[in-house]
This record gives structure tokens, sequence and C-alpha cells, in this order.
């Protein structure tokens, strides 16, 4: 499913490359002179949401897409205050969908906006001890 996703190229604050990563283990250099922009790990990093195989997070890993799944909302927070922070970055949104059972919410975006937002805002404090969890969605609206 992953090897047919090309490598995406996006401008968030900096110029950043996304791309796929196909081995289960990378070799990371600390040489910044023969590479200038070294690469940069997420596995020991509290954001990393799947880094426990058979967790439920670990099967819920989908490729990019134009819908967010945003989870970990507080009760107090509305719509309108989620819908305020995305338009803050610049996102465009296109259509909410609350779930009532969980307080989830998909977000539905342009994928290149899908991306940038993930980026911004995932581990975001909504306060009330909640950080919003924004994943992909395998669904869309």
């Amino acid at each position: 499913m992953l090897n047919s996703l090309p490598t995406q190229t996006i401008w968030f604050p900096i110029h950043a490359n996304i791309g796929y990563i196909y081995n289960l283990f990378i070799c990371c250099t600390t040489n910044t002179q023969q590479h200038p922009q070294p690469t940069i790990t997420m596995f020991n990093s509290p954001l990393h949401r799947f880094k426990k195989p058979g967790s439920k997070n670990y099967s819920n890993i989908f490729p990019p897409s134009s819908t967010l799944h945003l989870s970990n909302i507080p009760p107090s927070v509305t719509e309108d205050h989620l819908r305020d922070l995305f338009l803050s970055s610049g996102a465009v949104v296109k259509a909410f969908k609350f779930f009532q059972c969980c307080h989830d919410i998909s977000l539905k975006s342009s994928n290149v906006e899908a991306i940038e937002s993930l980026i911004k805002f995932h581990n975001h404090d909504l306060g009330e001890n909640h950080h919003l969890r924004v994943s992909f969605s395998k669904s869309t609206i």
C-alpha cells in the first residue's frame, strides 16, 4: 500500500522532504559536514504514536490522505474551537464530522494541508491535561 505513494516535498516553516522508510531500521548520521541536514528520528520521542507493535495505535497506521482523525479531545472543546485552531495555520477545513461515542473528529482538508496540520498540531495542548492526537484517517467524510 505505501509502496505506491510518492515522496512529498512541503514547505512548513522550513523546507521538509517527507518520505517513507521501507526498512525496519535506519542508520542516522551525525557527520554534519557530509550531510548538512541530518535525518531526524522520532523513535524515542513521546510524539511517536506507533512505537508499540500490537497496540491499538499500531493498527491505525494509514497513508497520508486529506482526512485527519483527531482524538483525545476534552468535552469542553467545541467544533468551533478546533476549526479556528486549524484555520489559524492557514488550513482550509472543508468538513467536520464529530463522533458522539468517543468525542473524536474527522477533518477534511487537502493532502498537503493535512500533512502540515498533522505536523503542527499533533500533541497540541488543549488544556485539562489533554493533548490533541492527530493521525491520517482510513475513511473519508
